[in-house]
């Protein structure tokens, strides 16, 4: 075998290298990053052709996560599309869909405030119920009552329903308030923002009906269950001494005080309104100019309304001879 001189051999080792130079390291400078030191060049070299493949493989999949993610991206501006699948040419469209608040804090701590009306007003209807079962049998209506022992006794069962009914209205709004509150996102537009300072701001300025509704029907059941007290004190029993009658009256006439007294309060800490006549004014106005959508429900409660209000006037109004 002919020996080749040690000079020739690493002259043909040079060349090698100088040609795999120029192939390899040209595509392989695109994928090697900028801040990675070459130490040496073999690592000038890198990577090798399955490196390749792998680097390529990995941007491949990056760039489909990102369009993943862009497509399924919620922006609060876009309607989603269960919301536009619903037809709303029969009963319209989905209420308050289009409501977005300042900021999500505030509407939370709102959500706060209405999640907290209803341990009071469950208080006073449980209250109600207890005063209720218990002078059921003695409130009925005789025969032979006097006019004004007899409307006392008619007074005090309908204050005591209607106290109820009060209440269990207050928890009713202020859930479902709450559950607006933390059903809708931010605003997405720094011209749409409102400017409110505080969670009653934003409820007055959004929720303003259902504010005043859960606002009025907490203080007005605490009211009525108040004079049902007063009207059980003042009824006359027969078997009661002169003395417990007096008694009596003198607690009824503390009750009216204090009745009194809860609304000179609560007229000095309103918010918002000058009074609270000026609260049910507004109220019964939102009421009346208030625009809804048309709902099933509503031509089923007007000939309700009017059942009940002919039921009450029989019932303020029937003579002691049915009895």
């Amino acid at each position: 075998m002919m020996a080749f001189p040690t000079a020739t051999v690493n002259s043909v080792i040079i060349l090698l290298s100088l040609f795999l130079a120029t192939s390899v390291i040209n595509p392989a400078a695109a994928f090697t990053s900028q801040h990675s030191s070459l130490n040496s060049p073999r690592e000038g070299i890198q990577p090798t052709a399955k490196n390749h493949r792998q680097l390529r493989t990995i941007e491949f999949r990056n760039i489909h996560r990102k369009e993943e993610h862009e497509s399924t991206k919620f922006t609060p501006s876009s309607k989603p599309s269960a919301l536009r699948a619903i037809p709303g040419k029969i009963f319209g469209t989905v209420e308050w869909d289009d409501l977005l608040y300042d900021n999500t804090s505030t509407a939370f701590e709102a959500w706060e405030w209405t999640n907290g009306m209803g341990a009071p007003a469950a208080l006073v209807a449980a209250a109600v119920l207890v005063s209720l079962s218990e002078t059921r049998l003695a409130t009925s209506p005789r025969r032979n009552d006097k006019q004004w022992i007899r409307f006392t006794k008619q007074s005090m069962r309908f204050l005591l329903m209607s106290s109820f009914a009060l209440e269990l209205t207050s928890i009713f709004v202020a859930n479902l308030t709450g559950a607006l509150l933390l059903g809708h996102g931010p605003v997405t537009s720094a011209k749409k923002i409102v400017g409110y300072a505080s969670p009653l701001q934003l409820l007055h300025h959004h929720h303003e009906f259902e504010y005043l509704v859960t606002q009025i029907s907490f203080l007005q059941g605490l009211i009525h269950w108040l004079g049902a007290v007063a009207c059980d004190l003042i009824l006359p029993i027969p078997t009661e001494t002169k003395s417990a009658k007096l008694m009596n009256k003198c607690l009824a006439s503390w009750l009216v005080t204090m009745v009194f007294f809860i609304m000179s309060f609560y007229n000095d800490h309103i918010n918002f309104y000058s009074d609270y006549v000026s609260m049910v004014r507004r109220l019964i106005s939102l009421l009346l100019v208030r625009k809804a959508r048309f709902r099933p429900t509503k031509l089923l409660s007007m000939p309700s309304l009017l059942v009940s209000i002919i039921l009450t006037w029989r019932a303020f109004t029937s003579p002691p001879e049915e009895d």
